[in-house]
């Protein structure tokens, strides 16, 4: 990276001809073709400084090596300017909302059959239809730069909260796209953050986010900070105590304290090896106006649902009606989908408290996060409401 700062300084300090000369192609020129890379472009740097030095005079060259650090200062701090955090932050938000425009739009420009053939596609190829809550990674690169940074030259602590907004965002919109579609929205209630190592500065690093669990009211997910280290310095997967059940499934990748002796114990790894830096809970709502939605009914509304020989082995009554849709699925359209009585506005009213007319042994959310999935729910709900429940002791201290 500091290669790039130092080509984004020739562009400011040296005048065009002194470019020129730098990247010309010809057989003059003091970097050949084989080296018109940017380590060779900075190591030639330090002599083009002195020949520009020795034309330009004291003065210019003051002026210069000022220009030279604006931009550098500005190629620094770029995620800091006005502005940028509310681009990233609204970059998934921006690209779902034109999908879903252009795909309302051509709805619109068909026929009325093929509109609703459309639509119904839309729904069985947009959410993640016949996914377990408890498989869904969401993965997030960045970087922790400078501007990003405080003194001890590692990740502030408010830059943690910063990131993961963008993070959040970005896993939200793929996981509940008919929820935004229909006009309801969901509110973070609580964040919970564990440090447990620093992130160096430029440091490379992944936000990993799952579902951890949810009740009544509160979705819980859980996001990781990690890196992962070069390939010689991975810790050996024999040395990586595996988690205790049931929190944890085959599929899922745990958080797990390294046992070796020569790892310290505050260290963490995942079992691809990745090292841990953060672990947060957030708590999270949904809404319809001012009406809560439970979180099962969101969930299986977007297409969740229990791994179907879960489903057949906890009881249920209905099968499949086809090897990739669960059997809730058509429940659901015949809510949402024009093609089957439904439409957007009947979600949102769903959503909005129709959930609650529904007879009990007619609610088919229920049934489709049985199974495997409630079992996995109501264990790890029970860890994770010690968490709510002791920062909520906190407000008496």
């Amino acid at each position: 990276m500091s290669d790039y700062i130092a080509l984004a300084s020739a562009l400011a300090y040296f005048p065009s001809p002194t470019l020129t000369s730098l990247f010309d192609m010809s057989s003059n020129s003091p970097i050949r073709p084989a080296n018109r890379r940017p380590t060779a472009i900075a190591a030639n740097l330090a002599h083009t400084i002195v020949r520009s030095v020795l034309r330009s005079g004291p003065k210019q060259f003051t002026l210069n090596i000022l220009k030279a650090l604006c931009v550098v200062i500005i190629a620094l701090n770029l995620k800091s300017f006005p502005f940028i955090f509310h681009l990233r932050l609204s970059r998934p938000v921006l690209r779902c909302t034109l999908r879903d425009w252009f795909h309302a739009l051509r709805v619109k420009l068909s026929r009325r059959d093929v509109g609703r053939h459309l639509e119904d596609r839309w729904l069985d190829t947009v959410p993640l239809v016949g996914t377990s809550p408890f498989e869904y990674r969401d993965t997030f690169r960045t970087r922790a730069t400078l501007d990003e940074c405080d003194y001890n030259i590692h990740l502030s602590n408010s830059s943690y909260a910063k990131v993961l907004d963008i993070a959040r965002f970005e896993s939200v919109v793929r996981l509940f796209p008919l929820l935004f579609r229909s006009g309801a929205g969901m509110a973070l209630g609580a964040s919970h953050f564990h440090f447990i190592k620093e992130i160096p500065a430029l440091q490379e690093f992944e936000i990993r986010t799952s579902i951890g669990s949810w009740d009544h009211k509160w979705l819980y997910m859980v996001s990781k900070f990690v890196s992962r280290p070069p390939r010689s310095n991975r810790p050996d997967s024999s040395t990586l105590s595996l988690p205790s059940p049931p929190l944890t499934s085959a599929s899922s990748r745990s958080l797990s304290p390294a046992s070796s002796a020569s790892s310290s114990p505050s260290f963490f790894y995942e079992s691809d090896g990745s090292l841990v830096y953060t672990v947060v809970v957030a708590q999270v709502c949904f809404k319809a106006n001012r009406i809560t939605i439970p979180p099962s009914v969101v969930l299986a509304s977007n297409g969740f649902c229990s791994p179907p020989d879960s489903i057949a082995g906890a009881g249920s009554r209905s099968k499949p009606s086809s090897p990739e849709l669960p059997p809730h699925w058509p429940k659901v359209k015949t809510i949402a989908s024009p093609a089957h009585g439904g439409s957007l506005k009947h979600l949102y009213e769903f959503y909005r408290g129709g959930w609650r007319s529904m007879p009990v042994d007619e609610r088919w959310w229920e049934n489709a996060l049985g199974g495997y999935v409630e079992i996995h729910r109501a264990t790890a709900s029970l860890e994770l409401a010690r968490l709510r429940e002791g920062l909520e002791s906190a407000r008496s201290l």
